[in-house]
C-alpha cells in the first residue's frame, strides 16, 4: 500500500511541476524553449525543454514515501543520477553541451551508483561471459556503461 502512496505522490507532484513549467514559460521561455529546426523536432510550437525537472521533483516526493530499506537504495539511485541530470538540464538550457558529453554524465552516473550502492552486472547467463562478470574490474565498467546507454553516431 506505501508504495502506490509514493507512486501516487510521485506521479501528482510531477505533473503539477510539469504544468507549472508549462504555465510560467513565458518568464523562462527564452531559455529553456526548444529550437524549431532539425529532424527531432515535433513540436510546432515552442516548447520547454526542461521536462526533467518535472520528473526529478515526482522522483523525490515519491522517495520519501518508500519503506525504510527501499528508501534508501532509491536515494542512492537518486543521487547517482546527478551527473545524468544536472548535463541534461545545462543542455536543456544552452543548447550548447554535446551527445559524448551527456553520454560520459549517464556513464559516470551508472558509475556512481555501482559504487556507492555495491550493485553492478554479475552475470548475463552465457558461460564464457559470466566467468568475466565475475571479476568486479570488468562488471563495473560495463554495468556503467550499459546504464549511460550505447553510443550513437549523431547525425
Amino acid at each position: 500500500m506505501i508504495h502506490s502512496a509514493a507512486f501516487s505522490l510521485s506521479l501528482v507532484v510531477s505533473l503539477f511541476v510539469a504544468l507549472a513549467i508549462i504555465l510560467t514559460q513565458r518568464f523562462h521561455g527564452h531559455l529553456t524553449h526548444d529550437s524549431h529546426s532539425g529532424v527531432q523536432k515535433l513540436h510546432h510550437a515552442p516548447t520547454p525543454r526542461v521536462g526533467g525537472v518535472a520528473l526529478c521533483a515526482g522522483a523525490v516526493a515519491g522517495g520519501l514515501l518508500l519503506p525504510e530499506g527501499t528508501r534508501a537504495l532509491w536515494w542512492v539511485m537518486s543521487l547517482s543520477a546527478l551527473p545524468a541530470l544536472v548535463f541534461g538540464l545545462i543542455e536543456d538550457v544552452t543548447k550548447r553541451v554535446g551527445v559524448k558529453t551527456r553520454l560520459l554524465a549517464t556513464i559516470c552516473s551508472g558509475l556512481i551508483f555501482c559504487v556507492a550502492s555495491g550493485y553492478h552486472v554479475a552475470q548475463v547467463g552465457l558461460p564464457g561471459l559470466d566467468l568475466i562478470f565475475a571479476f568486479a574490474a570488468f562488471a563495473i565498467p560495463f554495468t556503467a556503461f550499459a546504464v549511460g546507454g550505447w553510443p550513437m553516431r549523431s547525425t
